[in-house]
């Protein structure tokens, strides 16, 4: 969508519009600045680290990876670090270039010849303006587009499930967890294999006191 959204609009000159690129946003203050610009900046940093939120399963499951492990995860983070920016920057400029608008009460805030859209209007996320505004509305491309975005929502759930058994692992070699999730995880040949479906209950609530390795 990237790619293509650049093709139209560098080499081919299209004009590419939401469809809330007629909209116009109704601040709630004017004149932002001072200690509440400071603040804005801090949500969004928060909410940006929030999307990221996932990436911490390579660092618990770098036993998993092939020799030299450390290297190779090192790798795949920064892989998905690259793609990560990749994609956000890319978004951005397209929403920025399609005039994409967006609202936290788009029923107050979002206005149409002055008047507000009321409630019965239903916000669209920016991607799936950016898509319809690449690819159209309804296309092959645009349903595709909604369809992986899915799979990788579905996928980003599972993630915790996949990483479980390992971190579990690491925190039984310190005693921080029962030894039975570690023969639990080395026995599983499969890292999507729950550590407490095959440990004893007592998985579920650890040990009593940790006690460091000497």
């Amino acid at each position: 969508m990237i790619a293509w959204g650049a093709f139209r609009g560098v080499v081919l000159g299209d004009e590419m519009r939401a469809p809330t690129a007629d909209f116009e946003i109704k601040p709630e203050h004017l004149g932002l600045a001072g200690f509440a610009l400071v603040f804005l900046l801090l949500r969004a940093f928060s909410s940006g680290c929030a999307a990221l939120t996932g990436v911490e399963a390579i660092s618990n499951g770098v036993p998993a990876f092939r020799k030299p492990k450390s290297r190779n995860a090192a790798t795949t983070l920064a892989m998905m670090g690259l793609l990560a920016v990749t994609m956000f920057c890319g978004i951005i400029a397209l929403a920025a270039a399609t005039d994409v608008r967006m609202a936290e009460n788009p029923a107050r805030d979002l206005t149409l010849d002055g008047a507000p859209l009321g409630a019965g209007y239903v916000q669209d996320p920016v991607i799936s303006q950016v898509a319809e505004a690449v690819f159209g509305h309804g296309s092959f491309l645009f349903v595709i587009l909604a369809a992986a975005t899915a799979l990788v929502l579905f996928l980003a759930a599972n993630t915790a499930y996949n990483g479980f058994p390992l971190l579990g692992s690491i925190l039984a070699q310190d005693r921080y967890l029962p030894a039975s999730c570690t023969r639990a995880a080395t026995a599983s040949p499969s890292p999507t294999a729950s550590c407490c479906s095959r440990a004893p209950p007592d998985c579920w609530w650890g040990s009593t006191a940790p006690t460091p390795r000497g």
